[in-house]
């Protein structure tokens, strides 16, 4: 089923409810997992962090192995069917990665629940974002679709760190406490949408109108000027954003003296995105999506130099205004990113009749995590070699070692994710 022109509210929520979870693991995982396997279960930081890494980095081969999947499964629907494939994998994962078998833990141990983690959520969002170019081909209606998309993906974090707030006000402050709130909410939530989305989002039903040919024949794609320039700039956000967020903890603990508060300072930074994503909508639908994403990548970048500002304060007002201003630019990368990505897809498939959609989204989502994986492979040992220790107390150092680490990363970045779109806008390119 394919909706050319508006998509109705039912199939909108619908479609959009599976985002609540998936996204929800990413932060939890990247927010909560350093300090719980570092501070909580004494495995080196470096260590946590390589392994990290190591996952992402196997996912090179497995990303666009199962981006081919489904473009060439067999299934009676496109999409539909990898949702509750990925679903007991995603139980078993999450289980394992957020409530710990103190026993078992090592490194092989978060490795394995990482890995799993990583496979159940690669085949969930490729099937999903693909979907959401099944459902509406037109450009404008797609930007919408992923807009409330993204929507719904920062309802799905805040309600992860309003679930690790009520935790620490009922059960404590502790990094154990904050995990296993978080996984709790995951758990619920993959069971609920993934019955909601399945049974009322409209998905196409299979058609002999498009060809299975070989991967080579989709080079002409693959390496366009305009899918290229998107995959630098999904891995340049992602290094920017997560680069910030695996010190985030840190940050707020020894910068702000904020450890405490750390999960009330994400409930204020999701707020802050839900609010900035209506400015972010309306100025692609002024702009267009790439020259929009332009003017949200120099913002971001400008949000995170002021933390420089922000430290030096180091109150609590202080924390939660730099928590807010940066949060305000959170969902606009990724929703701008990938509607450019279904625009294009859908483009090429109906110029060649080449089926692409899932080998487009796999491909972004590799340089999605390898952004992801960089940033945690690179940073954390990065701090540690600077001379920051998470199991001391707060230093002037250690203070200075974090604020200059959670600036620079991100600016430097985001800034050259700006410069990477200008690879999109040369003739021959394909991005808008």
């Amino acid at each position: 089923m394919k909706t050319e022109g508006k998509v109705g509210g039912v199939a909108m929520t619908a479609y959009c409810a599976y985002a609540v979870p998936l996204t929800a693991v990413t932060v939890a995982t990247l927010s909560f997992v350093p300090p719980l396997y570092s501070q909580g279960l004494g495995l080196p930081l470096a260590t946590v962090g390589a392994i990290l890494l190591a996952v992402r980095l196997i996912d090179i081969v497995m990303d666009p192995l199962i981006g081919l999947a489904i473009d060439r499964s067999h299934f009676k629907q496109q999409h539909k069917p990898w949702i509750w494939i990925a679903l007991p994998v995603f139980l078993t994962a999450i289980s394992l990665l957020f409530f710990p078998v103190k026993a078992l833990v090592g490194a092989p141990y978060l490795f394995v629940a990482a890995m799993l983690t990583s496979t159940a959520y690669t085949t969930a969002l490729i099937a999903h974002q693909a979907w959401a170019a099944a459902i509406a081909t037109e450009p404008r209606t797609l930007s919408k679709l992923f807009g409330w998309r993204e929507v719904a993906v920062i309802l799905g974090i805040f309600g992860t760190f309003g679930a690790t707030a009520v935790a620490e006000q009922v059960v404590g402050p502790g990094i154990t406490v904050k995990a296993a709130a978080a996984g709790g909410f995951i758990l619920v939530a993959i069971l609920v949408s993934t019955l909601i989305t399945s049974l009322f989002a409209p998905d196409e039903r299979r058609t002999q109108r498009h060809s299975h040919e070989p991967l080579s024949r989709h080079r002409d794609f693959l390496l366009s000027r305009g899918f290229v320039g998107i995959c630098l700039a999904i891995l340049l956000l992602n290094l920017g954003w997560v680069s910030a967020s695996v010190i985030g903890f840190f940050m707020a603990e020894q910068v702000f003296g904020m450890g405490g508060r750390y999960a009330l300072g994400q409930v204020v930074f999701f707020l802050a995105g839900g609010l900035g994503m209506v400015v972010w909508m309306k100025l692609a639908g002024w702009l267009g999506d790439k020259r929009a994403l332009i003017v949200a990548s120099l913002y971001t970048a400008a949000a995170f130099l002021c933390l420089f500002l922000w430290g030096r304060i180091g109150t609590p007002s202080a924390y939660f205004a730099y928590m807010a201003s940066v949060g305000l630019a959170f969902g606009s990368g990724p929703y701008l990113v990938r509607s450019l990505v279904g625009a294009q897809a859908n483009a090429y498939e109906a110029q060649t009749g080449r089926r692409v959609r899932g080998m487009a989204f796999s491909v972004v989502t590799l340089f999605d995590k390898v952004g992801t994986g960089m940033a945690a492979g690179l940073v954390l040992p990065l701090v540690a070699w600077l001379g920051f220790n998470p199991t001391a107390d707060a230093t002037p150092h250690s203070i200075q070692v974090l604020l200059s680490v959670g600036v620079a990363a991100p600016v430097v970045s985001l800034c050259l994710m700006a410069l990477s779109l200008r690879l999109g806008s040369q003739p021959g390119g394909t991005f808008e």
